[in-house]
């Protein structure tokens, strides 16, 4: 399975929000970086932390959240993620759909870090494209 595989497959399980799936895809130290120019921007590590992650920051804001992968670029041990994230905010019931971008990087066919961009061609030299 190629790593852009891998990084679909860690989507759909976390769309369906099958997080043991999910986290199985991911090494037991996985970093996942917020948005870089967001002032409040986090880092994330390991399981715990990404199941904490997903809780405060899509579920318990959205309903209905979902990242829709439209476009896959591998680089060797890094893929670049074009995502529409899409959601209904759960206290207007404003639906949302924002295109961003995730460059993840790999390691013995599981992800070890994964980290997010609004801007395509900062996350093209992220990715090293």
């Amino acid at each position: 399975m190629s790593n852009a595989d891998l990084a679909r497959a860690g989507y759909e399980a976390l769309n369906s929000r099958d997080l043991d799936t999910w986290l199985g895809g991911c090494h037991a130290d996985v970093e996942l970086r917020e948005f870089a120019d967001h002032p409040d921007a986090g880092t994330f590590r390991g399981h715990d932390a990404l199941r904490r992650w997903v809780r405060e920051n899509v579920d318990d804001i959205a309903d209905d959240a979902r990242f829709e992968v439209e476009e896959t670029i591998e680089n060797g041990d890094r893929v670049l993620v074009r995502v529409n994230f899409v959601a209904r905010e759960r206290r207007s019931g404003i639906e949302l759909a924002q295109q961003i971008y995730h460059v993840h990087e790999y390691r013995e066919g599981k992800l070890a870090r994964a980290s997010g961009y609004r801007d395509e061609p900062a996350a093209r030299r992220a990715a090293g494209l």
